[in-house]
């Protein structure tokens, strides 16, 4: 039985590692194109730029919902809503700072596969619980938190240099509304996985002063 549980777990975790290094290579591929897209964009001129442009917005007039058997005239409006648009010819100043974010959000997911690869690698060689794991995790926490935190950041940066430069029959721009801040939340979840980390740490020094006194 430990036989057959050990064998099921080297196989899932040999697919998890396939996975995440495959994961890894495409989200390098395109961050490197992205960036390749970008310099092009910036020195060139070119109206293509390989990313669009988050926008926040409401709509202006009340739209009405149809309900069989029941009062006609029944509204509704639409307060909050995001979008991303593609806009042609911006500013240099304004792509190179929208891209170097863009492109800090995307690092911080890159080397958090990393980290996550090389946790699986050691589990692979049997070293699971040990120290490095607990560190690698606590960057894993704080690089998620940093992804956020520049995504976040892009939303924002370009949704308050464009609001007030776009028009559009029915749209009301605005430059920040409930979506500006909608995936926060998840903050707590990578706060969750930094303690879980310090446990790791804790468990793993445990271990190993309880195999330096045998």
């Amino acid at each position: 039985m430990a036989i057959h549980n050990k064998f099921n777990s080297g196989n899932l975790i040999n697919f998890l590692l396939i996975v995440f290094q495959i994961g890894f290579l495409l989200m390098g591929f395109g961050l490197g194109l992205f960036i390749l897209l970008a310099i092009v964009a910036f020195f060139t001129g070119s109206p293509v730029f390989p990313a669009g442009f988050t926008v926040m917005f409401s709509l202006s007039q009340d739209g009405i919902v149809n309900i069989p058997n029941q009062i006609t005239g029944t509204t509704f409006n639409i307060e909050n809503a995001m979008g991303i648009i593609g806009v042609d010819q911006l500013p240099k100043g304004f792509l190179l700072a929208y891209s170097g974010i863009s492109v800090l959000a995307n690092v911080c997911i890159l080397y958090s596969l990393r980290w996550t690869i090389n946790i699986l690698e050691a589990a692979k060689q049997g070293d699971f619980l040990i120290i490095e794991n607990a560190i690698r995790l606590r960057w894993i926490a704080l690089l998620g938190i940093g992804c956020i935190f520049f995504d976040r950041l892009a939303t924002i940066f370009a949704s308050f240099y464009l609001y007030d430069k776009l028009e559009y029959p029915g749209l009301e721009f605005t430059n920040i509304n409930f979506f500006s801040f909608m995936t926060l939340q998840s903050v707590f979840s990578f706060l969750f996985l930094w303690v879980i980390a310090e446990a790791f740490r804790i468990g793993s020094q445990m271990k190993q002063e309880n195999d330096l006194t045998i």
